[in-house]
């Protein structure tokens, strides 16, 4: 069983390289897709400015907005950094923020499960792009998937007119693994500068 913050250390220092780097002379607007016990964007909104803060959850808790995050990110969402630990696989969330538009500069969390049946479906890591023979058992088809599940996933911005400044992983942990995406429009996408 994954544990909500089973790796704090890494999300944490992963948060904090993006927020320092990226933005420390205007506070963000933070939208948190699957909030879980809230711990982590409490703690680091001790230590750094935060605009706004809001938190959802798939899951019911008293003093939590219970609502699938990915159709609010398909509305559109006026956030400078949203946090997607899906503790599963967070494509679909990914993609539908790439629909919806990215209008200025965003920093992007992702979480990527490792051990549940979305983190082994080999279609949710990226599977459907790779030209193997039908009879390949799942579970070698879900290691390679794995493999290059980021890379594909993440220059699908491309599509969207939008570019990755920067890509980094967090060191730690057999259960998921940790992004952290900067992701720009194209100049002629920008409509915004914040």
């Amino acid at each position: 069983m994954v544990v909500d913050n089973g790796n704090l250390v890494a999300k944490l220092e992963l948060r904090r390289h993006f927020l320092a780097k990226y933005h420390s002379e205007i506070p963000p607007r933070v939208f948190d897709a699957c909030q879980g016990s809230g711990r982590l964007w409490a703690r680091l909104r001790r230590e750094f400015q935060i605009a706004s803060y809001w938190g959802v959850d798939v899951k019911h808790k008293k003093g939590r907005i219970k609502f699938d995050s990915r159709r609010i990110i398909e509305g559109g969402i006026e956030a400078d950094v949203i946090d997607i630990d899906t503790y599963g696989s967070p494509w679909k969330h990914y993609l539908a923020l790439l629909k919806s538009g990215i209008k200025h500069e965003i920093t992007v969390f992702l979480t990527l499960g490792m051990q549940n049946s979305t983190a082994f479906n080999p279609f949710s890591q990226g599977a459907d792009i790779l030209q193997v023979p039908a009879k390949t058992p799942r579970i070698l088809l879900a290691k390679i998937a794995r493999r290059i599940a980021v890379s594909y996933w993440v220059t699908r911005c491309y599509e969207y007119d939008t570019i990755p400044v920067e890509i980094m992983e967090a060191t730690g942990g057999r259960a998921a693994r940790y992004f952290g995406i900067r992701l720009r429009p194209e100049k002629s996408q920008c409509l915004e500068k914040r």
